[in-house]
């Protein structure tokens, strides 16, 4: 499982609002529990995206584990 600072940017380039992409949005689907990956793909090529995420916390054998997860499993902007 990823730590919190290793995991993609909900958007990028960072900097960025999403009112101030420019251009054709697209909506790439892909495998399940991939969306990170390919997001990490689009930072290395430079590509635009925008990937909500939200955390969900749940407790295991009085462990409390939290986890940034897609908000819209399988798909990326």
């Amino acid at each position: 499982m990823l730590k919190a600072s290793e995991n993609p940017p909900v958007s990028w380039p960072r900097d960025s609002a999403i009112r101030d992409f420019k251009g054709q949005w697209w909506v790439a689907h892909t495998k399940s529990r991939n969306e990170k990956a390919l997001a990490g793909d689009l930072i290395a090529k430079k590509v635009s995206y925008f990937l909500p995420m939200h955390w969900k916390v749940r407790k295991i054998r009085g462990r409390t584990i939290k986890s940034l997860l897609p908000l819209f499993g399988g798909y990326l902007f």
